[in-house]
């Protein structure tokens, strides 16, 4: 017996007063409602009408029963509405901005497996380093990078979604000719290609871990770049040590593009979260994107390896 196919044919009968109305009603013939009926009262045990060949009355079983599912019924039609008005929205447009290396190999990914889910919403994907407010260009969504993705500002939501570990490595090359390092006090010896962040004007130390305390290293090389792209090709073609999140440079290291190092310090790990401005309609898509790329992060499913939980 479909209990709820059931309960509809029973309030029917309440309502109508009538097994053929009911019937009528719900499109279905009466010998078909009067099983259904039947099959309630027999799962409950109880009689929930009194018949009579003039008319169809509750007991008063029958009426505690019709007061509480139709309660439930109102519950499950609300809650099927509002999934069909979700669904509804799960058309139109959403634009996600991004720094580009994390746009290439981590939201990317995550706007492929939303778009395989809703393949009615068209994705733009919009990349760049710039420092302009991209919420203030029509972009849904920004994810950002590092600490600098906390923010006050007024009319603006900020979500953690994850945390990558960095690591340091360089082309097989470049430690060939210069050595490993084996403590982060050798990384004064190395050059190491570092990235300009915004409004830096000196060098940025990279920032370790050791015996639970923070340590700051002075850095110094021949190029810096303000994207993790040129930073990990320099990279690549020997120019030095870089610091970057595993995420970014997974294939170079598969591939033997670059070797990881292992120093005696814990490397840090860089957030990311997304940003989307409150004084706009906050759209189911944009909501249901969200969702998905936490859900994502968390489970390791954009990266190789698994984004710890925020």
């Amino acid at each position: 017996m479909d209990q709820i196919v059931a309960v509809k044919a029973f309030i029917g009968v309440a309502e109508l007063g009538s097994f053929s109305g009911a019937a009528r009603a719900q499109g279905v013939s009466p010998s078909l409602i009067t099983k259904q009926i039947q099959a309630l009262e027999e799962s409950l045990g109880t009689t929930l009408f009194q018949r009579s060949t003039r008319k169809v009355q509750l007991t008063e079983a029958g009426n505690v029963y019709r007061q509480h599912w139709r309660k439930i019924l109102s519950d499950i039609d609300t809650a099927d509405a509002a999934v069909g008005a979700a669904q509804r929205e799960m058309k139109g447009s959403l634009r996600l901005g991004a720094p580009p290396a994390f746009g290439r190999m981590v939201v990317a990914p995550l706007a492929v497996g939303f778009g395989r889910a809703f393949p009615e919403v068209a994705i733009d994907l919009v990349f760049t380093s710039s420092q302009a407010d991209p919420l203030a260009s029509g972009i849904d969504i920004l994810f950002r990078v590092g600490h600098a993705g906390a923010t006050d500002a007024a009319g603006v939501m900020v979500r953690r979604l994850a945390s990558f570990p960095l690591t340091i490595c360089a082309s097989p090359a470049y430690l060939d000719a210069h050595g490993t390092p084996r403590t982060i006090e050798d990384l004064s010896a190395h050059v190491c290609v570092d990235r300009i962040l915004p409004g830096q004007t000196g060098i940025n130390p990279w920032r370790f871990t050791r015996a639970g305390q923070m340590v700051e290293v002075p850095t110094g090389g021949s190029i810096r770049a303000n994207s993790a792209d040129a930073v990990i090709s320099a990279g690549v073609h020997g120019q030095g040590l870089i610091y970057q999140p595993i995420c970014l440079v997974r294939d170079d290291l598969a591939s033997g593009r670059l070797r990881t190092v292992t120093v005696d310090a814990q490397t840090m790990e860089l957030p990311l979260s997304a940003q989307w401005r409150t004084d706009r309609h906050i759209t189911a898509r944009l909501r249901a994107f969200i969702d998905h790329a936490a859900t994502q992060l968390k489970a390791g499913a954009s990266t190789d390896d698994p984004a710890r939980r925020a």
